[in-house]
């Protein structure tokens, strides 16, 4: 994962990744996971930022919200996600 970067009209925000494993996930269940802490809630975000396809960033999400970690607000496209 890489850092993010958010400019604002005088400051720069910089938020950095935590390498910490997040128990019983796979790699790319945390790359997903740690978006959603970090401001992404819509699918488009979480491909996006982790350059993954359509279908495999909904499978992650299906997963994650299976196993109690993200809960699924919406439907269609206004569907947004978060972390419990």
């Amino acid at each position: 994962m890489k850092p993010q970067f958010k400019w604002f009209e005088n400051s720069i925000q910089i938020i950095l990744p935590v390498i910490a494993s997040i128990y019983g996930l796979s790699q790319n269940q945390q790359k997903v996971y740690r978006a959603l802490e970090y401001d992404a809630n819509a699918s488009s975000d979480l491909i996006e930022e982790n350059d993954f396809g359509k279908n495999k960033v909904l499978n992650l999400l299906e997963e994650l919200i299976d196993q109690g970690y993200v809960e699924k607000i919406g439907r269609g496209q206004g569907t947004r996600y978060q972390v419990k």
